[in-house]
């Protein structure tokens, strides 16, 4: 009777983290370092942000004027996070010639460098290594100086933001999602 009730809490507990996601994206002390961020609201606008590419380049919101936007932001230490990842692989095979959709990735490396002092992640090299390793052909861009995950007040990983081609917030959550939500999303956004 003991071992059952221990592996329903282990079970329930393994639920919990599947279907929320990867909490706590940053190596902090929370009782210090805690401060109460509302969530991105759908008809905010979405604020512009500066990634950098592998190959150095820098990509702002800016640059995508006009377009619709899907960001997942991610993290190798994230279970739930690569286990979505081959269905977001499938939905970007099926928008990534459409002209109108922009569909990418974040990432927060530890190189020495981007100023990202406080992530739980790998170097660029190990998260690009992890990315093709899942099938992963989309775009994988990295944030700087926590900049994105901040202005983007990112809580939990995955995280998932779809910004309408006039950059205001479509959608924005937290957790795991499967192709056919982040599909049926993508329609809603105008």
């Amino acid at each position: 009777m003991k071992n059952r009730t221990v592996l329903s809490i282990v079970f329930a507990m393994i639920c919990a983290l599947v279907l929320t996601g990867c909490d706590g994206l940053r190596k902090e002390n929370k009782k210090t370092d805690s401060v109460a961020v509302a969530s991105l609201v759908k008809g905010d606008q979405a604020p512009d942000f500066e990634l950098v590419a592998d190959d150095g380049s820098k990509l702002t919101l800016a640059d995508l004027k006009g377009k619709k936007v899907y960001i997942n932001v991610w993290g190798t230490w994230c279970p739930p996070c690569r286990m979505e990842m081959p269905e977001l692989e499938e939905v970007y095979q099926e928008v990534k010639d459409q002209e109108d959709w922009v569909f990418l990735s974040v990432a927060s490396p530890n190189d020495e460098g981007m100023g990202n002092t406080k992530t739980r992640d790998v170097s660029k090299k190990e998260i690009l290594e992890e990315a093709t390793e899942l099938g992963v052909t989309y775009p994988v861009y990295f944030e700087e100086n926590h900049s994105f995950l901040t202005d983007y007040q990112v809580r939990a990983f995955p995280t998932h933001v779809f910004i309408n081609s006039d950059g205001t917030i479509a959608n924005y959550g937290m957790g795991a999602l499967n192709k056919e939500v982040v599909s049926n999303t993508m329609k809603q956004v105008k």
